[in-house]
């Protein structure tokens, strides 16, 4: 087992919201864990897409922004990314770059909400972060990626504390490897019982 294999490459996808929007929009970023280094390329071979490579553990992290009055807490109750493999001719990618037989992963376990202050903005932060990181298993591929999460928000209006249920998402491309075709892969279908 090489150095490489022990130190995988931390990523984290942040996402946030205004507890006010009308939207279901979430505003997101994919960044380095370590560096903070952008994975979203503007220019060159990986423009327009978030950039991994195979053995990233990406995490999520969620931040809901309040008025200081309002925004009491919140806890992500389901959070899901969905993808769709690029096809380029016969070559076929894998249906996720964290799963080489299901197009979907769930983002499960969740730290409590950390409350933040930042009182020159009147604002309020409750940022919730994945505690299970997401393994890239793919070594070439390109994806549609979706995050859809279900958030429970807990605020405040005149004194009286409710909560509500909002769901929000994003979608940007998403690439693994070198920006070369993967080899098409094959997996094995279970034969019908009869």
């Amino acid at each position: 087992m090489s150095t490489k294999d022990l130190e995988a490459d931390a990523a984290i996808i942040r996402v946030s919201f205004d507890i006010e929007q009308i939207s279901s929009d979430l505003v997101w970023r994919a960044a380095d864990a370590t560096s903070n280094r952008d994975l979203y390329g503007a220019v060159g071979r990986f423009a327009g897409a978030v950039h991994l490579r195979q053995d990233d553990a990406v995490t999520v992290q969620v931040t809901a922004y309040g008025r200081e009055e309002a925004l009491v807490n919140i806890n992500v109750l389901d959070a899901m990314l969905y993808t769709v493999p690029h096809t380029s001719g016969r070559t076929l990618c894998a249906p996720s770059p964290f799963s080489k037989v299901r197009a979907t992963a769930p983002v499960e376990q969740w730290a409590p909400a950390e409350i933040h202050h930042c009182h020159e903005r009147k604002l309020k932060l409750a940022v919730q972060k994945s505690l299970t990181p997401l393994q890239v298993v793919a070594t070439d591929g390109r994806w549609k990626l979706s995050l859809i999460i279900t958030v429970l928000i807990e605020r405040a209006i005149a004194q009286n504390k409710f909560s509500e249920i909002r769901v929000f998402s994003f979608d940007p491309e998403a690439e693994v490897g070198s920006g070369t075709e993967p080899p098409t892969e094959t997996v094995p279908v279970p034969a019908a019982h009869g």
